[in-house]
């Protein structure tokens, strides 16, 4: 909805009904809102060469193929297209108690199957698969100016726990 209310079109998806009706929601009163279909975000239903973006957040340590998932949003992408995934995770938890956390959520075939990204303020393993779909110009950023936003919102009361941002961006050439 950001990239909407930048004046960008956009389109959404997502498997759940009740995800697509809270971004629905959320979206109410947007000059420009996004189009919300139902859709895989490993294999957004979009025609090959269509789309000079493509971004998620907090869906990438979700993906059961995350090698297919690049691929297919390489595909997607128009030649210098921006990939732009978004990582938020709350503070204050070690990385070991978060794998004991994640592990106890799903069984060890899941597990496996996941790339270790649940509840790590990290995008580090994502970075091969990126690279062997094709991208280039790869780059890891902190996203220290939400965090001071969302800290500033705690503070005052009203606001979410304080997370760590972190995105990688990367181009298909």
């Amino acid at each position: 909805m950001v990239f909407a209310a930048l004046g960008h079109r956009s389109r959404g998806f997502d498997l759940a009904d009740g995800m697509l009706e809270k971004a629905r929601q959320n979206a109410v009163g947007v000059t420009n809102p996004p189009v919300y279909d139902y859709g895989d975000a490993i294999a957004p239903p979009l025609e090959p060469n269509s789309i000079d973006a493509l971004a998620n957040r907090n869906v990438l340590w979700t993906l059961l193929d995350p090698e297919r998932a690049f691929r297919n949003w390489f595909t997607v992408l128009r030649p210098t297209g921006r990939l732009v995934i978004i990582h938020g995770v709350e503070t204050g938890m070690t990385p070991e108690q978060a794998g004991d956390e994640h592990k106890a959520t799903y069984n060890d075939d899941i597990n496996q199957r996941l790339i270790g990204l649940y509840r790590k303020p990290t995008l580090e393993p994502a970075m091969p698969h990126a690279r062997d779909a094709g991208f280039v110009d790869l780059q890891l950023h902190h996203l220290s100016a939400i965090e001071e936003f969302e800290r500033q919102l705690e503070h005052e009361g009203g606001g979410p726990p304080a997370k760590t941002w972190v995105a990688l961006t990367a181009t298909r050439p």
